[in-house]
């Protein structure tokens, strides 16, 4: 099944529970922003206006995926969702792609 933009739009929403979902293509490259919608009143601090407390909703957007076609944007993303769920030493072990036996002293990762 080919890859398609609302295949990957109703995807991210549903797995990132995000609120938007869009491309940017600022050049040759494609990249996948999610975007979740968030209030002032939700944040540290406070915004001011005329002397008065302001809250205000925004959108807060990341940049999660890029790729040169949307194949390869798709694979991105899922390689970020992948990485989303997993903690430290199971990202250590994917990146470094060996077994990780935890920090201790003259460890040596080892391959396997």
């Amino acid at each position: 099944m080919a890859v398609t933009r609302d295949k990957i739009i109703a995807w991210c929403k549903r797995e990132f529970k995000c609120d938007s979902v869009r491309f940017s293509r600022p050049g040759r490259k494609t990249f996948l922003v999610l975007g979740w919608r968030k209030g002032t009143e939700e944040d540290i601090g406070q915004w001011y206006r005329n002397g008065e407390p302001y809250d205000f909703d925004y959108l807060e957007e990341h940049c999660i995926a890029s790729g040169n076609t949307l194949a390869e944007v798709w694979r991105s993303a899922r390689e970020c969702n992948a990485l989303s769920g997993m903690d430290n030493e199971d990202a250590w072990r994917l990146l470094l792609g060996c077994r990780y036996e935890g920090v201790r002293a003259n460890a040596v990762p080892t391959l396997g």
